[in-house]
């Protein structure tokens, strides 16, 4: 989706919008690193369209592991020449393999909503003191009725303010 995107946005733009992407590196603000469900080694998994157009032009996804996932999300970056991205996650366990499997590369996140409870603060001192979190984020406290602002309120927010890293807010 986002090369069709950045491909019509080229074909606007014009030459010079070409030349430059060709020449600046990307800094991608919003990726995931959530696992694939074990139901996807089974069946392809389905894609969500943009607002939930039916049929939906795009295929199915191709990764089927949580390891495909990984690899094809670094083809992708070499291919887009994204030389960074900020990566959440609930599963820390997954987050920490895609660190592992390119150091340097991802600036880790941890997110939090309903079904993904935050680890505790102790561990998310622990993880930021190995270069493991730079971020909380995205929070999505709607999802589970409470509104944005709570996060102000928020004992974790209170407690991991001297860790002095930017919260993130769907």
């Amino acid at each position: 989706m986002r090369s069709r995107i950045l491909t019509l946005l080229l074909a606007v733009a014009g030459p010079q919008a070409s030349h430059a992407q060709n020449a600046c590196p990307i800094i991608d603000v919003h990726q995931h690193a959530n696992p694939a469900p074990a139901s996807f080694q089974d069946a392809p998994p389905p894609r969500l369209c943009a607002n939930g157009a039916q049929p939906c032009a795009l295929g199915p996804s191709e990764f089927r592991t949580s390891a495909a996932l990984l690899e094809g999300t670094l083809a992708a970056m070499d291919r887009l020449r994204i030389v960074h991205a900020v990566v959440t996650t609930g599963d820390t366990a997954n987050l920490d393999r895609w660190l592992a499997r390119a150091p340097g590369r991802f600036l880790p996140g941890v997110s939090w909503g309903p079904g993904r409870p935050l680890p505790s603060i102790p561990d998310l001192r622990r993880r930021h003191a190995a270069g493991r979190l730079a971020l909380l984020g995205e929070f999505g406290p709607q999802y589970g009725g409470l509104p944005r602002p709570i996060l102000r309120l928020h004992p974790i927010s209170r407690s991991l303010r001297s860790l002095t890293f930017p919260f993130s807010s769907t």
